[in-house]
């Protein structure tokens, strides 16, 4: 049964949305047995649907997904190479 302080103690934001609607419950695992939940709270419901489209668009991205560690690195390396100086350094900014 669930406790109702507890409840209004993870309550934010107004009190006419529902704790469900702005949350976001993100479900992870190695096989579709065994799974993890990690939930987000905010205080507006626009702000968990904007995290919830980032995600998306994170989570199916193809070209992310099939990627491998060392090109992702090849491109950091690129990326930090091109804005060097002549001096090899870095610009702060």
């Amino acid at each position: 049964m669930f406790d109702g302080k507890l409840k209004e103690s993870i309550n934010i934001g107004p009190q006419d949305i529902s704790l469900e609607d702005k949350t976001l419950t993100v479900v992870y695992g190695t096989d579709f047995v065994n799974v993890n939940f990690i939930n987000f709270c905010t205080n507006s419901k626009e702000l968990a649907q904007e995290w919830a489209n980032e995600l998306l668009k994170i989570a199916y991205n193809l070209l992310a997904i099939n990627a491998s560690v060392y090109t992702f690195l090849e491109k950091a390396h690129t990326k930090l190479f091109l804005m060097s100086d002549r001096d090899r350094k870095l610009p702060v900014k």
